[in-house]
């Protein structure tokens, strides 16, 4: 039968979602930077679940797919980005960024079960029955694939690029010391007379890491 299959992955969904809602709230609270795609969505999608939907099974199915495989690709695509030494800076000198990496782990472990839960066969048949159309499974894996190797390719030629040489350039100012130095973030707005820029250099040596915000006007 495909309802306690259901019923198992809105569980899980409701978990996890909820625990997504708990960590916003918090963020929020601490004034931490929060970014998750998951929360009230989940919630809803697991309750549906729970309550037997077909149609929500064949959306959750894509959905995780999806997501699946642009975590999977961003995660292998990131580290391509900064130099080997940066990352092992920032895991050695920030607690956070590690557990945000098993986090991040630990999710797409849990968005691959769900997917191998709904794609089972009777919960297939069921959808066949009731007249779903099955979940487009390759189209959502392939979009979720080719997604983040675009966006990480765009943000290396920015941050490498002539403008992401002068943030670092004004960072080295502000600092004494051996320091080697990534931009980790950028943003540009444009007037008809100037240019703003404001971007975030990470300065890292053997001992920390320290993230600089630098400002200019061209």
């Amino acid at each position: 039968m495909h309802k306690p299959i259901l019923k198992r992955c809105g569980i899980v969904l409701i978990v996890v979602g909820a625990l997504d809602i708990a960590y916003m709230v918090w963020c929020v609270a601490n004034d931490r930077s929060y970014s998750s795609s998951l929360n009230i969505f989940a919630v809803v999608a697991g309750i549906l679940l729970v309550r037997g939907s077909l149609k929500t099974a064949r959306w959750v199915a894509m959905g995780a797919s999806f997501l699946f495989a642009a975590g999977a690709l961003a995660i292998v695509a990131l580290p391509f980005m900064y130099p080997i030494g940066y990352w092992f800076a920032v895991l050695r000198h920030s607690s956070g960024v590690a557990a945000t990496i098993v986090i991040a782990l630990a999710l797409l472990l849990v968005l691959f079960w769900i997917r191998q839960q709904l794609l089972r066969p009777e919960v297939l048949k069921a959808e066949q029955d009731a007249g779903v159309r099955p979940p487009r499974i390759r189209l959502a894996a392939t979009i979720g694939a080719v997604l983040p190797v675009i966006l990480v390719t765009v943000l290396g030629f920015m941050f490498h690029g002539d403008t992401a040489k002068e943030a670092i350039r004004r960072a080295h100012q502000q600092l004494s010391g051996n320091y080697q130095y990534v931009v980790t973030s950028m943003q540009m707005n444009s007037t008809p007379t100037e240019k703003n820029v404001a971007a975030v250099v990470v300065a890292y040596d053997d001992t920390e890491v320290r993230s600089i915000l630098v400002k200019w006007k061209e």
